[in-house]
């Protein structure tokens, strides 16, 4: 079959620090559509990681946003300035994704109508048997985060997405002139009441 070009946009700040095991996980993707990795830097300060990442790796584009601390403000100036393809997946600088994870969401994408404007991803614990604390974290995770959105989407709508692993259609977002938020309900209530599916 036809596999879709997607961006994949890394959300990073001055304090992110896990850049290199998530840069492990994308070089393990088996997807074989071409994949544009874009890291959406923002804050005042430059992450030092960056000057080694555009040394060490021209194919990937850092866009950097110095009037802005805020992820949302730095991902929606990009969706207007810096997106070409039909799909992007947003992802945060310490996610890992398992091999096949854009694989399957873009297989998702495209076995679902086309009406489809967002696919939220599972999110996990890494290190969930660390202390009672992270256990806890994959507890809700499974229970108040998966579960939930498990069951949302059996009526076609998730109430929430969670831009820290969500793919997304450009045209749909910028037909509909949507934001994206890092958990906002405003922009799946509006995809929903025009009749997509998120």
């Amino acid at each position: 079959g036809y596999y879709l070009p997607v961006t994949l946009v890394i959300s990073v700040d001055e304090t992110s620090s896990n850049l290199s095991a998530t840069f492990v996980s994308l070089m393990k993707q088996q997807y074989e559509g071409v994949i544009n990795v874009l890291i959406s830097s923002f804050g005042p300060n430059k992450n030092p990681i960056l000057e080694n990442i555009e040394k060490n790796f021209p194919n990937i584009k850092v866009v950097h946003n110095y009037n802005t601390s805020s992820k949302t403000q730095a991902l929606n100036q990009l969706l207007k300035d810096d997106i070409e393809t039909e799909l992007i997946i947003t992802i945060d600088s310490d996610s890992i994704l398992t091999k096949n994870a854009i694989s399957n969401m873009i297989d998702r994408y495209q076995s679902d109508p086309t009406n489809t404007a967002i696919i939220t991803g599972a999110l996990l614990v890494k290190n969930s048997r660390t202390n009672i604390i992270t256990r806890s974290q994959e507890w809700d995770y499974f229970h108040g985060y998966s579960s939930e959105k498990r069951l949302q989407s059996m009526f076609q709508g998730a109430i929430q997405v969670d831009t820290r692993f969500a793919l997304f259609d450009v045209g749909i977002l910028k037909h509909l002139d949507c934001q994206l938020d890092t958990d906002d309900m405003i922009l799946t209530w509006h995809l929903l009441d025009e009749n997509y599916r998120v």
